[in-house]
């Protein structure tokens, strides 16, 4: 996963395993779901957003916009997708990652994918 931290212009990516065994100590931010070279299976892969015991007061209510986002555009809802990363964008306009699902989002309105697509992203290189 280090190589893909350029990709997705972050310092730090978890994936699901590691995800799981901090979960309870960290709040994660979902990047993608990838399919890295030599693997048959995607997996979703994860940054740390910030520190669990912060979730109740402080977290700002863009992330769960984001999430939202994220999980309507896996279940082919684009036009929905781009509107919560467009909310997203307007509380965090330099939020690499809501931009980059949004220019997604855009691109299968404009271009719907036929019915084998999946969210899964595929690395060719490692």
């Amino acid at each position: 996963l280090e190589g893909l931290t350029k990709t997705y212009s972050l310092d730090l990516l978890l994936g699901e395993t590691m995800a799981k065994i901090v979960g309870d100590t960290y709040i994660f931010r979902t990047v993608a779901s990838v399919q890295v070279k030599g693997k048959t299976k995607a997996v979703d892969i994860f940054t740390v957003l910030g520190d669990g015991a912060a979730q109740t007061v402080s977290m700002p209510v863009w992330p769960a916009r984001y999430e939202a986002g994220v999980r309507l555009y896996r279940e082919r809802k684009f036009s929905e997708a781009a509107g919560e990363f467009r909310e997203c964008l307007s509380k965090q306009p330099d939020d690499y990652l809501s931009a980059r699902y949004l220019g997604f989002c855009e691109n299968l309105i404009k271009n719907p994918p036929d019915d084998l697509w999946t969210a899964a992203e595929i690395m060719t290189d490692k």
